[in-house]
């Protein structure tokens, strides 16, 4: 297998570099809004807490990519 490239119990799923670059791009706009509702946060224009998940952007975008169509989100 190459990178890109993995095993299912159906067959092998190819993802191209366009795709791979959309799923780079799904993760920077998550933690790039994340960043911002932070900033927000340390001014004081968001009131309660925040949690970043800075670096774990990768498990929500990979685990979307990998829904079939019709399977809910």
């Amino acid at each position: 297998m190459t990178v890109g490239e993995r095993e299912t119990a159906d067959a092998a799923i190819r993802i191209g570099p366009e795709d791979l670059l959309a799923l780079y791009e799904q993760m920077e706009v998550i933690r790039r809004t994340e960043k911002a509702a932070h900033d927000l946060f340390l001014a004081g224009l968001v009131k309660g807490t925040t949690h970043l998940a800075a670096g774990h952007e990768a498990v929500a975008v990979g685990a979307s990519a990998a829904l079939r169509p019709g399977e809910p989100p």
